[in-house]
Protein backbone atom coordinates (compact mmCIF):
# COMPACT_ATOMS: atom_id res chain seq x y z
CA UNK A 1 0.00 0.00 0.00
CA UNK A 2 3.24 2.45 -0.38
CA UNK A 3 4.93 3.78 -3.66
CA UNK A 4 6.29 1.45 -5.76
CA UNK A 5 9.79 1.91 -6.80
CA UNK A 6 11.30 -0.03 -10.48
CA UNK A 7 15.14 -0.08 -10.60
CA UNK A 8 16.52 -1.26 -13.04
CA UNK A 9 20.09 -2.54 -13.13
CA UNK A 10 22.34 -4.20 -15.59
CA UNK A 11 20.21 -7.48 -16.11
CA UNK A 12 17.39 -7.85 -13.52
CA UNK A 13 14.54 -5.02 -13.16
CA UNK A 14 13.50 -4.93 -9.63
CA UNK A 15 10.22 -3.97 -7.16
CA UNK A 16 10.36 -2.17 -4.10
CA UNK A 17 7.26 -1.49 -1.87
CA UNK A 18 7.47 1.48 0.51
CA UNK A 19 7.49 2.27 3.07
CA UNK A 20 9.12 -1.16 4.38
CA UNK A 21 9.41 -2.22 7.96
CA UNK A 22 12.40 -2.57 8.44
CA UNK A 23 12.32 -3.91 12.25
CA UNK A 24 14.64 -6.77 12.69
CA UNK A 25 12.00 -8.57 14.56
CA UNK A 26 10.16 -9.35 11.26
CA UNK A 27 10.50 -13.07 10.00
CA UNK A 28 13.24 -13.04 7.15
CA UNK A 29 13.46 -17.00 6.82
CA UNK A 30 16.64 -17.34 3.83
CA UNK A 31 18.42 -20.00 4.00
CA UNK A 32 22.12 -19.69 3.52
CA UNK A 33 22.40 -20.83 0.06
CA UNK A 34 19.37 -18.75 -0.82
CA UNK A 35 20.89 -16.23 0.38
CA UNK A 36 24.15 -16.96 -1.32
CA UNK A 37 22.16 -17.32 -4.86
CA UNK A 38 20.38 -14.15 -4.58
CA UNK A 39 23.43 -12.22 -4.25
CA UNK A 40 25.60 -14.36 -6.89
CA UNK A 41 22.91 -13.78 -9.36
CA UNK A 42 22.04 -10.18 -8.93
CA UNK A 43 26.09 -8.92 -8.59
CA UNK A 44 27.28 -11.59 -10.73
CA UNK A 45 29.62 -12.90 -7.61
CA UNK A 46 30.95 -16.23 -6.88
CA UNK A 47 30.12 -16.75 -3.43
CA UNK A 48 30.23 -19.74 -1.43
CA UNK A 49 30.47 -18.72 2.49
CA UNK A 50 27.96 -16.19 3.89
CA UNK A 51 31.09 -14.93 5.67
CA UNK A 52 32.42 -13.47 2.42
CA UNK A 53 29.94 -10.66 2.63
CA UNK A 54 31.55 -9.19 5.96
CA UNK A 55 33.21 -6.49 4.50
CA UNK A 56 30.22 -4.57 4.33
CA UNK A 57 30.88 -4.12 0.30
CA UNK A 58 28.45 -6.45 -0.89
CA UNK A 59 25.85 -4.67 1.38
CA UNK A 60 26.86 -1.16 0.24
CA UNK A 61 26.54 -2.57 -3.91
CA UNK A 62 22.76 -3.68 -2.92
CA UNK A 63 21.55 -0.68 -0.98
CA UNK A 64 23.63 1.51 -4.11
CA UNK A 65 21.11 -0.90 -7.00
CA UNK A 66 18.38 0.16 -5.13
CA UNK A 67 18.94 3.62 -4.09
CA UNK A 68 21.25 5.23 -7.12
CA UNK A 69 23.79 7.92 -6.05
CA UNK A 70 23.53 7.09 -1.95
CA UNK A 71 26.92 5.69 -1.88
CA UNK A 72 30.06 6.90 -3.16
CA UNK A 73 31.75 3.77 -4.65
CA UNK A 74 34.76 4.57 -4.99
CA UNK A 75 35.05 5.61 -1.41
CA UNK A 76 33.73 1.27 -0.60
CA UNK A 77 37.32 -0.86 0.51
CA UNK A 78 36.19 -3.71 -1.33
CA UNK A 79 39.14 -5.59 -0.45
CA UNK A 80 38.42 -5.08 3.50
CA UNK A 81 39.64 -7.40 5.78
CA UNK A 82 40.95 -5.06 8.79
CA UNK A 83 37.85 -4.27 11.64
CA UNK A 84 38.97 -0.18 10.94
CA UNK A 85 38.24 -0.94 7.11
CA UNK A 86 35.34 -2.42 7.46
CA UNK A 87 33.58 0.04 9.69
CA UNK A 88 34.08 2.23 6.93
CA UNK A 89 31.88 0.47 4.73
CA UNK A 90 29.74 0.17 7.34
CA UNK A 91 29.10 4.07 8.06
CA UNK A 92 28.84 4.43 4.34
CA UNK A 93 26.22 2.02 4.66
CA UNK A 94 24.51 3.55 7.81
CA UNK A 95 24.94 6.83 5.94
CA UNK A 96 23.08 5.55 2.93
CA UNK A 97 20.02 4.40 4.71
CA UNK A 98 19.84 7.30 6.90
CA UNK A 99 19.58 9.46 3.26
CA UNK A 100 16.57 7.22 2.04
CA UNK A 101 14.67 7.38 5.36
CA UNK A 102 15.48 3.39 6.23
CA UNK A 103 14.92 3.00 9.75
CA UNK A 104 17.77 0.41 10.48
CA UNK A 105 20.37 0.39 12.39
CA UNK A 106 23.59 -1.28 10.90
CA UNK A 107 25.44 -2.93 13.99
CA UNK A 108 28.91 -2.49 12.65
CA UNK A 109 30.78 -3.87 15.95
CA UNK A 110 28.90 -7.24 15.68
CA UNK A 111 28.90 -6.98 11.54
CA UNK A 112 33.27 -6.18 11.41
CA UNK A 113 33.81 -9.26 13.67
CA UNK A 114 32.32 -11.86 11.13
CA UNK A 115 30.13 -13.25 13.39
CA UNK A 116 28.27 -15.83 11.04
CA UNK A 117 25.34 -15.20 12.96
CA UNK A 118 25.41 -11.71 12.68
CA UNK A 119 26.23 -11.68 8.95
CA UNK A 120 23.67 -14.29 8.14
CA UNK A 121 20.61 -11.73 10.10
CA UNK A 122 21.98 -9.10 8.11
CA UNK A 123 21.76 -10.48 4.65
CA UNK A 124 18.27 -11.78 5.69
CA UNK A 125 17.17 -8.41 6.35
CA UNK A 126 18.85 -7.33 3.31
CA UNK A 127 17.19 -9.60 1.31
CA UNK A 128 13.65 -9.26 2.72
CA UNK A 129 14.28 -5.02 2.01
CA UNK A 130 15.10 -6.25 -1.18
Amino acid sequence: AGLMWFVASCKHTFRINQPFNSSSTMANFSSRQELLTFLNELLDLKLKKIEETASGAIFCQVIEILFPNSIPLQRIDWDAKLDYQRESNYRLLQTALNKNHIKRYVDSAKLCSGSYKDILKFNQWLKAFF
